[in-house]
């Protein structure tokens, strides 16, 4: 039978990677790493009001501003990259995605260690791994990413894309 075990503590947002790698946000923007051994919770230097969790070595952040960081684990610090958003959410295996606070959705591109808008507007996210990639724009339509049929410049004009009619 299951059963639910209380862990000590309390938080305001709670995020569990593929692989049990659990982090949350304390009421005060503090971050904290799961502990299996010791069933606690750990600070980690770092302010955040959201994390996403893909496993562990894939963990994201954003803080009260907007600014986005991932964390550097052999480092044991968060780093800063470019960009501002609203929403950020990470597959399994480290692909990661975000929306900025007008719904425009971006794409960590790995080799150019940056977020690439992709054409569209949504009003969240969901992220599985390898670019499956789900989307719901503010009429509730559900979307999800095609990227054999995608590219930078047909994208924009297709009609049913999730920057066309209906958003």
């Amino acid at each position: 039978m299951l059963k639910w075990i209380n862990i000590p503590g309390t938080l305001t947002q709670l995020a569990a990677g593929g692989d049990g790698d659990t982090w949350g946000i304390g009421a005060d923007g503090q971050v904290l790493h799961f502990n299996r051994a010791a069933q606690t919770f750990n600070v980690v230097p770092g302010s955040l009001t959201q994390i996403a969790v893909g496993s562990s070595g894939n963990v994201w952040g954003i803080s009260s501003t907007g600014e986005v960081f991932y964390f550097d684990v052999p480092f044991n610090i968060w780093r800063n990259l470019p960009g501002n958003l609203a929403q950020i959410r990470v597959g399994v295996d480290g692909d990661t995605w975000g929306l900025d606070a007008n719904g425009q959705i971006f794409h960590f591109d790995r080799v150019s260690q940056s977020f690439e808008q992709i054409p569209g507007q949504f009003s969240t996210l969901a992220v599985g791994s390898n670019r499956h990639a789900w989307g719901l724009n503010a009429a509730g339509q559900i979307y999800v990413l095609n990227p054999a049929a995608v590219s930078a410049s047909s994208a924009a004009s297709q009609e049913g894309t999730p920057g066309g009619p209906g958003v």
